[in-house]
């Protein structure tokens, strides 16, 4: 049985083969030449195709990190619950806007590194509010503003907020604030 062989036999059997004068190789020598001139043409054929399927793969990793998170932003922002059509036509009107106003893009910056050193000491929870009655104008407008969303089916609010502010605005209505998934 035989094993095919390696870079290294290939690279040593062909630098014998040189070292030969051209005039004082065999027919079959020349032959043996050419053929492993070829397999060592193949071995870095089959590298380069390797290396590039390496590049192309760091680069298809690269992409999805980066659209994972322009979905983590697109959350942050409390957009997810939009849908992909809402969001498109939004993100077109922000680009058509950026195209117009220069700078809107420094106040946009200014606005998202705020928010991300917000979010790195951030202090919202889960939270779930119920009312005894339905909460007044102003309350239910405080909550969308703290980013709380209704529930109609569970008849009560949630969303991520600082339980403190949380607190604060409906304690006086009758609210009652508990921290979700606790009793």
């Amino acid at each position: 049985m035989s094993t095919k062989p390696t870079v290294i036999d290939v690279k040593k059997r062909l630098a014998e083969l040189r070292k030969l004068p051209a005039a004082a190789r065999s027919p079959a020598q020349r032959e043996e030449m050419l053929g492993l001139e070829k397999a060592v043409l193949a071995q870095k054929q089959a590298a380069l195709a390797q290396r590039a399927h390496a590049l192309r793969s760091a680069d298809a990793k690269a992409r999805t990190h980066k659209l994972i998170g322009l979905g983590g932003l697109v959350a942050k922002a409390g957009l997810d619950h939009l849908d992909s059509a809402t969001l498109l036509g939004a993100l077109l009107d922000v680009a058509a806007l950026a195209g117009r106003e220069p700078t809107m893009l420094a106040t946009w910056k200014a606005a998202g590194g705020k928010a991300m050193n917000v979010a790195s000491t951030d202090v919202r929870r889960p939270l779930i509010v119920k009312f005894s009655k339905p909460a007044d104008t102003e309350v239910r407008k405080g909550l969308r503003a703290l980013k709380l969303r209704w529930s109609e089916v569970r008849q009560e609010w949630d969303g991520f907020a600082d339980p403190v502010a949380v607190e604060a605005l409906v304690r006086p209505a009758g609210g009652i604030v508990r921290e979700a998934g606790r009793s």
